[in-house]
């Protein structure tokens, strides 16, 4: 199985980026960062800000991709500017409080009914080339019924503006695969593994789930049929993989999102997911270079992510898999000695021990090749390795 196109991640800020971004790195040739911090990334130069950091983050196997994100005082001059760091693959546009650090989108209103500062932007987007990506919900609607209502909106854009490309993210209804499918010729839904797996049910149907809430919510079983056909024809990979602490999480107003990086690789696999949906499509449809292809290895004999990663829990972290994969990383130790290191990895945590310190974000894993569980200062992996 070859490395992945991410075509929607959430890398988060400060020391939360530190921790998620591996999990991305170990099997991802490209990402795409979504925009969505706090304060947003906006400006070309906030482009190039976030984008040193996430990069260095990255290594050099991993080509991270940005967006920036679309606010109602956005300007076509905003757009050339991001336009020309030549980082960005497009805008991404949340309705006002549709998800996590959305407040500051577009108004439902402008949803509705856009006015003409909203359709100059656009113009702008399409005219420069990037693509508008679309958190497709519309927060006044029925939860159930939020991605068929938003449709509305995506259809007048593509008819107003014929060289505009768009992306439906996250789509979790068969009305927005179907949607996609007809406009392939300027539209990509991307669709993430959660959604593969998960309907309704699996997050309220005996009791509530957290760990199984995410924007948008879940649908129905012929909305999952739906999503797994168009993964083997014309949609993308689009993780959504969404962090949240867990004390975020397990309260009454608990954060949406999914923190499924940490099983990515083995979920593709488990899955039995096309290339094309995997990587091919989302180059095609961003007009970008085919990544080179690294091979992952895995693990034989059953295995699973455990409770924690940091603060944060992760997807599936109580469903055993068959396999795991094998990070192969060129590492430098406390010692000061730079060798390749095949681990197959536990835990991310925050802390030090008599070989790391002050504290910092360590990894527990086996390592294969001394037999033994070791642990390792993420901050020292100098490269993930490719694997032919």
């Amino acid at each position: 199985m070859r490395a992945f196109t991410d075509c929607h991640v959430h890398f988060r800020q400060d020391r939360m980026a530190g921790m998620v971004i591996p999990y991305s790195a170990r099997c991802c040739e490209r990402v795409v960062a979504m925009p969505n911090t706090d304060p947003p990334i906006h400006s070309a130069e906030e482009v190039r800000a976030w984008h040193a950091m996430y990069q260095q983050l990255a290594g050099r196997c991993c080509d991270v991709r940005m967006t920036a994100k679309l606010l109602p005082r956005t300007t076509p001059q905003d757009v050339r500017e991001v336009a020309a760091t030549g980082l960005a693959v497009g805008y991404k546009l949340y309705p006002a409080g549709a998800t996590t650090n959305s407040d500051d989108g577009i108004p439902a209103e402008w949803i509705d009914s856009p006015p003409d500062r909203l359709m100059g932007v656009v113009q702008a987007i399409s005219d420069c080339g990037l693509a508008l990506l679309h958190h497709g919900e519309h927060p006044h609607e029925f939860c159930m019924l939020r991605e068929d209502r938003y449709l509305l909106f995506m259809e007048l854009l593509y008819r107003s503006f014929p060289k505009l490309r768009m992306t439906l993210e996250h789509a979790t209804t068969e009305a927005g695969v179907a949607f996609a499918e007809a406009r392939a010729d300027r539209v990509l839904a991307t669709i993430t593994p959660h959604h593969l797996l998960l309907t309704l049910d699996d997050v309220v149907g005996d009791r509530i789930k957290p760990d199984h809430f995410c924007k948008p919510i879940a649908k129905r079983p012929r909305d999952r049929a739906a999503l797994r056909r168009a993964a083997g024809t014309h949609a993308a990979l689009g993780s959504d993989s969404a962090p949240h602490p867990q004390e975020s999480k397990y309260w009454d107003r608990g954060c949406a999102g999914i923190f499924n990086a940490p099983v990515l690789a083995e979920v593709v696999r488990m899955l039995e997911l096309p290339e094309s949906f995997t990587r091919l499509n989302a180059a095609r449809f961003y007009g970008l270079p085919e990544t080179t292809g690294r091979q992952l290895e895995f693990s034989e004999g059953p295995w699973c992510p455990g409770r924690k990663c940091g603060d944060v829990t992760p997807f599936m972290w109580d469903r055993p898999m068959p396999h795991g994969q094998v990070w192969s990383i060129l590492y430098r130790n406390h010692e000061g000695r730079i060798g390749p290191r095949r681990i197959v990895p536990l835990h991310i945590w925050w802390g030090q021990n008599q070989y790391h310190s002050p504290n910092q974000w360590l990894l527990t894993a086996h390592d294969l090749d001394k037999r033994a569980t070791r642990t390792f200062a993420t901050a020292n992996v100098i490269e993930w390795l490719h694997m032919r």
